[in-house]
């Protein structure tokens, strides 16, 4: 997505320095508009996790959680769709969204390696 908004970009420059006729500039909008949709109105979904954080739904509406603060993440089931939230050390419990996790067996070995439990609800 990036890719092509970054394409885009190089074409207009490229338009703007040389002249580009009316017609191509309609034809490179046209072109434009769904990379322009999906940036502003279904941004990328995604979870960000490194040495002190986690952060949920990184791209829409991030929340960080602090690696301290997570007591486990529970999986709804052992299949790589399966649903999956955060368990705090406070008791509270975050649900995630579906779009942002990745296959589940890969999150699992992450988690591991990041020293956070994984529970599978039965």
């Amino acid at each position: 997505m990036w890719l092509a908004g970054a394409t885009l970009g190089v074409m207009a420059a490229t338009g703007l320095a040389h002249g580009a006729p009316y017609p191509l500039w309609v034809l490179w909008l046209g072109a434009g508009m769904p990379v322009i949709r999906v940036l502003l109105f279904d941004p990328i979904d995604g979870l960000i996790l490194d040495r002190d954080k986690l952060i949920l739904s990184a791209w829409k509406h991030p929340r960080t959680i602090a690696l301290p603060d997570i007591l486990a993440v529970r999986f709804a089931g052992r299949s790589d769709t399966a649903a999956a939230s955060i368990v705090l050390t406070d008791g509270e419990v975050v649900d995630i969204n579906p779009r942002d996790l990745p296959p589940a067996q890969q999150w699992r070995d992450l988690l591991k390696r990041f020293g956070i439990r994984t529970q599978t609800a039965a």
